[in-house]
């Protein structure tokens, strides 16, 4: 699959940022990201992330081993087997929407969200059990957003609370919940904490609960700065990945070139920008709309933490030509320093959770399915 040169993505990437033009009916429209806070976002980075295979000359040597180590590991890793397919012993077809933890003793969670449930599976992509269905029950999910693994608990995320289920010795059962008053995109627990981006909260996309008074303990984090309410909350919106060595919540934008990471008390410790990005025109219009990017557009899938202190960026990338690339970032937690850990077209790669000797990716299809990879350990 060709991919487009880097002067043509720089001249999409201009065409994207034009500030004002006019929509079907005459009126005047702006165009988000602004060109303004684009640079803003590049002159407040403390690391340039550009799209070689290379760890860049601001990490230092050992950061720099551990970089090449940890993508080799994950690029040699053997393809295991794919979740989701059609099986009489286990679920047929995951639906449209899925989210992935690994938890202990290797095993494999799936949220699938729109029947409402939790699928496990062992080491080996066996079918072990699920729970949960479409309901407001103790045992049931109401549009479910994410789903984390916490020791030997769950942690899913829905409209209204964050869910906590214990492994008992044959079956998950309801521990508590954390009730929150907004709607949480994504979870990670980190420290005795649960840290989540929020949705519509682009002043401080980020809030940390304390799971024993089951109540928030501050906001921090930034988000995209300018135009209405609908605007700021869209483009601020991305998920939170939890690195734990050293202690790092990284909050990525799903819609802008543009990651940071914070300590457990907020603050902010770096930031990142992708010099390569293709940025997408959100068309925000004088009748109060707000049109989805249509054409050449960067989007981020999915963001998780290793065990060995990285984060993994995973970007889908769509070119004029409306051809898609999988485009993942292996970046330091402790700095932000990184680069590309791949670009391709295969259908299989996008990293939605990873462990110490595996990983799960998104499989591209017509229905959704995931893959198992093994690693080998890092030497």
């Amino acid at each position: 699959m060709p991919i487009a040169t880097s002067s043509s993505k720089r001249y999409l990437a201009l065409l994207s940022l034009a500030v004002t033009g006019c929509s079907s009916d005459g009126t005047t429209s702006t165009v988000h990201p602004l060109q303004e806070e684009l640079r803003n976002l590049e002159a407040g980075a403390t690391a340039i992330i550009r799209p070689d295979t290379a760890p860049p000359a601001a990490m230092n040597e050992e950061a720099a081993s551990r970089w090449r180590l940890t993508r080799r590991a994950i690029l040699d890793a053997r393809p295991g087997p794919v979740l989701g397919s059609f099986d009489e012993d286990g679920p047929a077809v995951f639906a449209a929407h899925v989210a992935v933890t690994l938890g202990s003793g290797g095993r494999t969670h799936v949220l699938d969200a729109m029947s409402g449930r939790v699928v496990e599976f062992d080491s080996v992509g066996r079918f072990m059990s699920e729970f949960g269905r479409v309901g407001d029950g103790p045992m049931e999910f109401r549009t479910p957003r994410d789903i984390d693994a916490w020791g030997d608990s769950l942690l899913v995320t829905q409209d209204g609370r964050v869910k906590v289920f214990h492994r008992s010795a044959s079956e998950y059962l309801p521990r508590d919940h954390l009730p929150v008053q907004i709607p949480l995109y994504s979870i990670c627990p980190l420290d005795g904490n649960v840290f989540a981006s929020v949705q519509r909260q682009p002043n401080a996309p980020l809030t940390k609960y304390d799971p024993q008074t089951l109540m928030p303990a501050g906001s921090f984090g930034r988000g995209y700065p300018s135009g209405p309410d609908l605007v700021r909350a869209r483009l601020s919106l991305g998920p939170v990945a939890c690195a734990e060595d050293p202690a790092r919540v990284v909050h990525a934008y799903q819609y802008l070139p543009g990651l940071n990471a914070y300590t457990p008390h907020g603050d902010q410790a770096w930031s990142a920008f992708l010099s390569d990005y293709m940025e997408g025109k959100w068309t925000y219009t004088a009748a109060g709309w707000l049109e989805t990017p249509i054409g050449a557009k960067e989007t981020l899938t999915n963001l998780v933490a290793t065990s060995s202190g990285f984060v993994v960026a995973s970007y889908f990338r769509t070119d004029e030509s409306a051809r898609g690339t999988s485009r993942v970032y292996l970046l330091d937690a402790s700095t932000g320093h990184g680069a590309l850990l791949e670009e391709t077209d295969a259908p299989d790669r996008e990293i939605m959770a990873i462990a110490e000797d595996r990983y799960v990716t998104h499989v591209i299809g017509p229905y959704p399915r995931l893959r198992i990879w093994y690693m080998d350990d890092l030497e």
